[in-house]
C-alpha cells in the first residue's frame, strides 16, 4: 500500500504541474490577444492617418487643377483683350479678368488651406508611426517572451506526462478510479499532504488517530472536512512526521 501512496503522491504533483501548465497557456494566450489587438488598434489608427494624409494630397490637387484651369482662362481673356476694338467691349473683358483674379485669390486660398490641413496631418502620421513602431515591438517582444517561456516549460511538462503513464500502468484499479472522480470534484486537487495533524487541502485540524494511520502508511485514509486522499510528503520529509501523541 505504501508503494500506491507513493505513486498517488507522484501523480498527484505531476496532474498539479499539467493543470498549471493548461493555466499558463490559457493565461499566455490571452495576454497575446491584448498585445495583439494593442498592435492592430495601432495599426488601424495609422492607416486612418495616412488615408488623412492622402485625402488632404488629393483635395490639393484638385485644387491645383482648378486653380491651373482659371489661370487659363484668364490668359486667353487677355490675349482676346489684345485684339478688341471697342470699349464696351474691352471694358466688358477687363471686368471678366478682374472676376477671374478673385476666382484665383479664392482657389489660392483653398490650396494653402489644404497644405496647412496637410501639415497637421502630416505631423499625426509621424506620431502614428512612432505609436506603431511601440506596439508591434511590444507585440514582438511579448511573443518571443511567451514562446521561450513556453516552450521551455512545456517540453519539461511533456515528459512528466510521460512518467504518469508509466506510473498509471502501477496504480492499482480501485484507488485510479477513486483518484480520478476526487481530481474532478475537487478541481484538480484529490490529494493532500499532512502536517503536524492539519490536512494541507483544506487547512483544517484532524483527528490524532487518522494522522497516526496516515503516517504510517498500511491503509488509504481520506480527511474528513474536504474528503481529499492523505498523505505524508515524503520528499521534503523522507523519515515522516513523529506520530501524534
Amino acid at each position: 500500500m505504501k508503494e500506491q501512496i507513493d505513486i498517488l503522491y507522484r501523480i498527484q504533483k505531476i496532474d498539479s504541474v499539467i493543470k498549471k501548465s493548461e493555466e499558463l497557456k490559457k493565461r499566455s494566450a490571452e495576454e497575446m490577444q491584448v498585445a495583439e489587438k494593442e498592435y492592430r488598434k495601432a495599426e488601424a489608427q495609422h492607416q486612418a492617418v495616412q488615408d488623412h494624409v492622402a485625402s488632404f494630397e488629393k483635395q490639393r490637387r484638385d485644387r491645383e487643377r482648378d486653380l491651373a484651369e482659371i489661370q487659363g482662362q484668364k490668359k486667353k481673356v487677355e490675349e482676346r483683350l489684345m485684339a478688341i476694338k471697342t470699349n464696351k467691349e474691352y471694358q466688358a473683358a477687363l471686368h471678366e479678368i478682374e472676376t477671374i483674379k478673385h476666382q484665383i485669390k479664392d482657389k489660392e486660398d483653398l490650396i494653402l488651406e489644404s497644405m496647412d490641413a496637410m501639415d497637421g496631418a502630416k505631423a499625426e502620421l509621424k506620431k502614428s508611426e512612432a505609436e506603431l513602431a511601440r506596439s508591434r515591438s511590444v507585440f514582438d517582444e511579448k511573443t518571443q517572451e511567451i514562446e521561450v517561456e513556453l516552450k521551455a516549460y512545456l517540453e519539461d511538462v511533456d515528459q512528466q506526462r510521460q512518467e504518469r503513464a508509466g506510473l498509471m500502468t502501477r496504480m492499482s484499479a480501485d484507488i485510479h478510479k477513486e483518484y480520478q472522480r476526487l481530481l474532478k470534484a475537487k478541481n484538480g486537487r484529490a490529494v493532500a499532504v499532512v502536517s503536524y495533524e492539519q490536512c494541507m487541502g483544506c487547512s483544517m485540524k484532524i483527528p490524532a488517530q487518522i494522522y497516526n494511520e496516515v503516517l504510517l502508511g498500511d491503509t488509504i485514509k481520506f480527511c474528513p472536512n474536504c474528503n481529499r486522499i492523505l498523505l505524508v510528503d515524503t520528499e521534503s520529509n523522507p523519515d515522516g512526521e513523529k506520530a501524534a501523541g
